[in-house]
């Protein structure tokens, strides 16, 4: 067996636990001995180790959470899919996700989502957009996201999920310049440190609003961005010269769904190519920038190399944000890989296009 030593600073936060099984992001503690959680990349505990590094418990899952095999030489402690607490009263089993609990045999929740308005293509009663294997919801609470990164929630049940104002002031592609939201480096030092410290206390996101401040509002239903990239990925960002990446893919968002748009005409990658799509005002909408490059040749001494160069600029431009209105859009640079999320001020927010549906867990 592989020995796993805990992080450093690992016991230093669990000791501060109290309670039978009151968990941290990394475990527990339980009769003055420390336990630490081994993960899956959902954040499903895995296995439970030991102070000896020893496991002491083993947990498989069927795809909804249920289990599909449990070992365990010192006694189960409830926390399983999802980190979230099993809940065995009453032969139920179902998992407390904070906002609604979670019934793991039949894949729904048996109350409603709080706010079905935001998500009325799909059933209220649906788990994670009923694909749990690409989707997470680790706490049916409104999120903070940080560089594609989950940082913490505001304990307030609405689906919301906030992402953290950039600190670039400018952003420059092929000669264009374009405002960024430009936050200080403290002050969004001080915004992360406030959310990692009070997340889910709501009464103290009421009474500090640093964190509503400093971050802007994104999509939250996550189908509706699953599907943002779905359709963006007709580009698949490789570059060069075919059709499908020299032109640009888009949409918009009405009454809760994402509606395509045609395509924009195909363009021949040159330098400084400008590439088009028909967007409706008055909507949130979003595109994509081509990936497309072209071959320029660069002359070292006696020595010519030809290099591909991209033809497009990635980040939004300035005739987006002109564009934008009263509504939050989105670029997709498919030539690097980043999402824009912007209004008609600036850039506010820069998030890997990897992340933009599924991010990762605090």
């Amino acid at each position: 067996m592989t020995t796993i030593t805990p992080p450093r600073h690992t016991k230093k936060r669990l000791i501060k636990t109290v309670g039978a099984h009151t968990p941290c992001s990394c475990g527990y503690m339980q009769g003055g001995e420390l336990y630490f959680y081994i993960k899956d990349y959902q954040g499903n505990v895995h296995v439970v180790l030991n102070q000896a590094n020893q496991p002491v418990e083993v947990n498989s899952y069927y795809p909804y959470g249920g289990l599909m095999a449990a070992t365990t030489t010192e006694g189960a402690q409830p926390y399983k899919y999802g980190t979230k607490e099993l809940d065995w009263e009453n032969g139920l089993d179902l998992y407390d996700s904070k906002a609604r609990m979670y019934d793991p045999t039949i894949g729904r929740t048996p109350t409603q989502d709080p706010m079905p308005e935001k998500y009325y293509s799909m059933s209220p009663y649906l788990w994670c957009a009923a694909n749990p294997i690409t989707f997470t919801d680790p706490t049916g609470m409104a999120v903070f996201w940080h560089n594609g990164k989950v940082i913490g929630d505001d304990g307030i049940d609405d689906q919301k999920i906030y992402v953290i104002k950039t600190t670039e002031k400018k952003f420059t592609s092929q000669n264009t310049e374009v405002a960024g939201a430009g936050l200080s480096k403290k002050r969004q030092k001080a915004t992360i440190g406030f959310i990692k410290a009070n997340s889910g206390n709501s009464d103290a996101f009421s009474k500090n609003s640093i964190a509503y401040d400093n971050s802007i509002e994104i999509e939250g239903n996550v189908a509706n961005r699953q599907k943002m990239v779905d359709i963006v990925s007709s580009d698949n960002g490789s570059g060069g010269t075919s059709d499908a990446n020299n032109r640009e893919y888009g949409g918009y968002i009405e009454d809760g769904e994402v509606k395509a748009v045609d395509s924009g005409p195909v363009c021949y990658p040159s330098e400084y190519t400008h590439a088009t799509i028909n967007l409706p005002c008055g909507k949130s909408t979003f595109h994509s920038h081509p990936s497309g490059t072209f071959k320029r040749v660069l002359l070292i001494g006696t020595i010519s190399r030809t290099v591909d160069e991209p033809a497009y600029i990635q980040p939004t431009s300035s005739l987006d944000i002109q564009n934008a209105g009263h509504h939050v859009h989105y670029v997709f640079g498919r030539g690097n890989g980043m999402v824009y999320i912007y209004n008609s001020s600036a850039i506010q927010a820069v998030i890997p296009f990897n992340r933009f549906v599924k991010p990762k867990l605090k």
